[in-house]
């Protein structure tokens, strides 16, 4: 059904106090927006995490749009690995879409110098709406090219609400690719994340100390690599999109998984990290970390030295002085900040993080002002952090990023002093027009108190440097013609 856009004037602000947002939806499902800040990840982008591997497209002109300045954006190396097969109106009713797909594909592939190992295959919704036989064209396909493993993607954002998401159905059908070993190893995976996890993580430091080793696609140079991902013992995953790829690779291969989400305040971080030594313990039978029974603090240490009067960490030998020290340096480098911002407005999106109001509820606690957040959803990991800003901060700004209001919205944000806020994410970068604000997305590679480290650093650094945010989050989008 149409929707009809009312001029500027006719529109009402689509803001609201967190105290009047409901969970898990604060704002009506209608006509969306995509707005000009579009330098995040795609599925173009986490297709090309597979080494060696090629991608296909098949769509009208409209979605192939975005999808192709993707790729483009990426560099030659990267374009060789991508074509597309553009529909046009003729062909929804006087070609046969099977043999479309087919013999496009096949010519696609006769083409190359080499085949590829694996070739990531995106049909979309119109091959829904036409009742393609997608079975008939995977088995074909894969007589055809018996060297060559074909994943099935979809690009479908028609049915995203009531269906898997393009971006949870690509990561499944990624690690489909991977082969059953003959053995496992000790090994530990991280599957689904678009970046990779920073040397200093919590995660990391804590594999490393019990010398474990950790495989990645974001590390992985060749197809070989990859595939040597099927060895290892147990998945971990932070990016909420890789359920379903955890919830098979335990099935297929036999791979135990855990789920650390994005948290930020202090009471998550130690609760899902001791998770991880628990899991890690039971699912390999190993006690690699240390005195069953105590958590090995010594080896979180945050070793970066910023701030006025800041010392370096010395860990001792016991487990509760070192966490004593960790927190009482964080909490340190808090108050200092504090002192740097005095009171300068902070605007986060879920951009930044995958659970905006965890990292919203850390920071607010600390006495930074958070005024604005943008979140069109809020995730369940999420949600103990949204009532308690409903009971705590519930004048807090709650703002979507798709509703078509924020189109003609003011994007030059200012407090009573006239300073710029401080952005967490391009999106709340964007909205408010500041040229301050933290390069990152997802996290940034971050995770656990390293991650609270690193971002002090971060917020104190953006307070003072200014930045014109354009060629960062451009992409896409921003200066292109526009279509409205």
């Amino acid at each position: 059904m149409l929707h009809r856009i009312l001029p500027p004037e006719r529109q009402t602000p689509p803001s609201i106090p967190i105290a009047d947002a409901s969970f898990p939806h604060p704002f009506p499902q209608t006509l969306e927006y995509s707005p000009a800040a579009r330098g995040t990840w795609n599925i173009v982008h986490t297709g090309m995490l597979v080494p060696e591997a090629h991608q296909i497209y098949i769509c009208a002109a409209g979605c192939l749009r975005g999808v192709i300045l993707t790729a483009a954006e990426m560099g030659e190396d990267y374009r060789r690995r991508f074509h597309t097969l553009e529909l046009h109106e003729r062909d929804l009713y006087a070609t046969d879409q099977e043999t479309f797909l087919i013999e496009g594909i096949t010519a696609i592939l006769r083409r190359l110098d080499e085949l590829p190992p694996a070739v990531l295959v995106f049909t979309a919704c119109v091959h829904h709406f036409l009742g393609c036989n997608l079975p008939y064209v995977y088995r074909t396909l894969r007589d055809r090219f018996p060297a060559v493993q074909f994943a099935e993607c979809i690009m479908d954002p028609i049915r995203q609400t009531k269906a898997m998401p393009p971006e949870t159905r690509e990561r499944l059908e990624i690690y489909r690719l991977l082969c059953k070993p003959t053995a496992h190893d000790n090994a530990v995976n991280m599957i689904g994340s678009n970046l990779a996890l920073d040397e200093s993580s919590d995660i990391k430091q804590l594999l490393k100390a019990a010398g474990i080793p950790l495989r990645d696609i974001t590390q992985c140079a060749s197809y070989n690599d990859f595939q040597q991902m099927g060895k290892s013992t147990v998945n971990l995953y932070t990016n909420p999109f890789t359920k379903a790829a955890a919830e098979d690779l335990e099935k297929r291969l036999g791979q135990p998984y855990l789920y650390l989400p994005q948290v930020w305040t202090y009471e998550e971080l130690e609760c899902h990290l001791e998770r991880f030594i628990a899991f890690f313990a039971s699912a390999c039978h190993t006690n690699s970390f240390g005195v069953e029974g105590r958590f090995p603090w010594k080896f979180l240490a945050p070793k970066e030295v910023l701030f006025p009067g800041e010392m370096p960490l010395h860990p001792t030998s016991t487990s509760h002085a070192s966490r004593a020290e960790l927190l009482a340096t964080l909490e340190l480098r808090f108050n200092t900040l504090k002192q740097q911002l005095e009171g300068r407005s902070i605007a986060i999106d879920f951009t930044f993080t995958f659970l905006p109001f965890s990292l919203a509820r850390l920071l607010l606690s600390h006495g930074l002002h958070i005024t604005e957040i943008y979140a069109d959803v809020i995730a369940p990991d999420d949600e103990p952090n949204f009532r308690w800003f409903q009971e705590n901060a519930p004048d807090v700004m709650l703002f979507p990023t798709k509703h078509p209001a924020m189109r003609t919205q003011p994007r030059s944000h200012r407090d009573e002093k006239g300073r710029e806020p401080i952005a967490l994410g391009q999106k709340a970068t964007y909205f408010t027009g500041t040229h301050h604000f933290v390069p990152a997305i997802e996290g940034g590679g971050h995770y656990g108190f390293e991650a609270i480290h690193w971002l002090q650093t971060e917020l104190s650094k953006a307070a003072i440097l200014s930045q014109d945010p354009e060629p960062i989050i451009k992409k896409k989008a921003w200066g292109a013609p526009s279509c409205l």
